[in-house]
């Protein structure tokens, strides 16, 4: 139970959701809804942008007018190619400078197009619906610990999913 409530508190930070406490002093509750995300590699001056609307994410180099890199084939129309996404949610970079997004409606997590590639990799889930262990269904978030485990909240199965580190 401490480890679930840990992830909880893992991937409640990395969404950046405000709460508010209900009439039950214990009972809190998302108030607002986003279709964005955000994250900002502080080390490079890089800020990310996962967009739902358009199926993308872009980044944007501190100082530039204009954004650097699109992550996805074609901005606004979805898809489940391994260079496309569909309603991408939230992003996260592990300690390697990786950017890995829930892939929502692909049941899927990305890690995000490494040096000089234009495919994603799938590392999490099989683009299939499911509640077995290894599927998910509509991620909204994803975090990771310090050795590097993957959390996953897998919005549909009313879970957080731990994906723990291939070593």
């Amino acid at each position: 139970m401490a480890e679930l409530h840990e992830a909880q508190k893992l991937l409640g930070k990395a969404m950046n959701i405000i709460y508010i406490p209900l009439e039950e002093p214990n009972v809190e509750q998302p108030v607002e809804e986003k279709t964005f995300e955000t994250i900002m590699d502080e080390a490079n001056q890089i800020f990310y942008i996962s967009n739902q609307d358009s199926h993308s994410i872009t980044q944007w180099i501190i100082g530039d007018y204009e954004p650097r890199n699109i992550y996805a084939s074609i901005p606004g129309r979805p898809g489940n190619s391994s260079a496309q996404l569909f309603y991408p949610q939230g992003i996260t970079l592990d300690r390697y400078g990786n950017l890995y997004t829930a892939d929502s409606m692909n049941s899927r997590i990305q890690q995000m197009f490494c040096s000089n590639s234009v495919f994603g990799i799938t590392i999490a889930g099989t683009g299939q619906t499911s509640t077995t262990s290894n599927e998910l269904s509509y991620p909204g978030n994803v975090a990771f610990d310090l050795d590097v485990n993957l959390y996953v909240s897998d919005t549909f199965n009313s879970r957080i999913q731990k994906f723990q580190r291939i070593r």
